[in-house]
């Protein structure tokens, strides 16, 4: 008699539906049970936003003033690849920067939205601005309703790295309001590095 107590076992290869995509950018195989990437061709993992809050206070917790610097410079890296990928599958740089909004979209980091933008030369004509609402990375932190600082370090490295994957040149990117800071979304500006060494010293 126990034995019809028992809960059935459940077969995931069978009991899936035959479409195993989860969107256009992942899905998971039942035959491996793990997720993949479809843009990198390698394997994906879920996560959850205990656990970037508390990636990123225990690197600010460690180095200081040094893990903003830190977490920029991992998301410049990995956004160079990202910006790479996307201009190898959509060569015009429009169409390349809305496969990334979606891909993000997707990937769970939350909804960007480019605003217009010019090139010349195939450069950044001018600043370009992202919005990112419903940031994962901003709704992981504490939520301060006075302080405004930016805190989305890693979205801001891996912006100013999808621009220079994207267009070939260094790109600097600077947030200007933060959800985790009261803001109703992040909003960050990017501009070519050289662009900003250049106003900087007019500056002076």
């Amino acid at each position: 008699m126990a034995e019809h107590n028992k809960p059935a076992r459940v077969d995931a290869s069978h009991s899936m539906d035959s479409s195993v995509y989860l969107n256009s950018f992942f899905h998971f195989d039942p035959k491996t049970n793990q997720t993949q990437d479809l843009v990198f061709n390698c394997s994906a993992m879920l996560t959850n936003e205990e656990f970037w809050r508390t990636v990123q206070e225990g690197l600010c917790s460690a180095f200081k003033s040094g893990g903003p610097i830190i977490l920029y410079q991992m998301g410049q890296k990995y956004g160079f690849a990202v910006g790479s990928r996307a201009r190898e599958a959509k060569q015009d740089v429009y169409e390349a920067v809305k496969f990334l909004e979606s891909y993000g979209m997707f990937a769970g980091w939350g909804r960007f939205k480019t605003f217009p933008f010019k090139l010349s030369m195939g450069r950044l004509a001018e600043e370009v601005t992202v919005k990112v609402e419903e940031s994962f990375f901003a709704r992981s932190l504490p939520r301060t309703e006075t302080n405004n600082e930016p805190k989305c370090f890693i979205i801001a490295g891996l912006l100013a790295g999808i621009a220079e994957g994207l267009l070939g040149e260094s790109h600097i990117c600077i947030e200007t309001c933060c959800m985790a800071g009261g803001a109703q979304y992040c909003e960050f500006r990017i501009k070519p590095i050289n662009n900003f060494v250049m106003a900087s010293k007019d500056k002076e």
